[in-house]
């Protein structure tokens, strides 16, 4: 539990890997199809474990918020110095990719700056939703 919210781990596993079929699904490299972009996806998309993936939008955030998304909503802690991991091994790619764009609001702002933040791209979002909404009527198993 964390910030007064209770984490319920079959809702929250449930909802990784649905993510982690969704980075699949994208063919992301094999190095981002883990729960750690998994975490960063659904933070980008504001997705609880609750929340079904309708209710996905668009999000502006930094690394430290992501991360504190994923111990409030998951229950998954990360170290202060995980930062740069997330956002070397995770965002850089989901950019490089086209899930995401990188400082939409200040696009000349540096990557080490304690403001660098990733926002869903909206296009994406409709997309990523259809592919959700697709595969459950094709998945093995159902959806949110």
């Amino acid at each position: 539990m964390s910030e007064g919210r209770t984490v319920y781990p079959l809702a929250a596993k449930k909802r990784l890997d649905e993510a982690a079929e969704v980075l699949i699904a994208l063919e992301l490299p094999r190095g981002q199809r883990n729960e750690r972009s998994a975490l960063t996806l659904l933070a980008l998309l504001s997705l609880a474990p609750d929340k079904p993936w309708s209710d996905a939008t668009a999000t502006l955030l930094g690394i430290t918020p992501i991360m504190g998304f994923a111990a409030s909503q998951y229950g998954k802690h990360y170290a202060p110095n995980t930062r740069e991991t997330v956002r070397r091994q995770t965002i850089h790619q989901f950019a490089e990719a086209g899930l995401v764009e990188v400082n939409p609001d200040d696009p000349g702002r540096s990557t080490n700056s304690p403001y660098y933040e990733g926002w869903t791209k909206k296009t994406w979002l409709r997309h990523g939703y259809d592919m959700v909404t697709c595969g459950r009527n094709h998945a093995r198993h159902g959806y949110a």
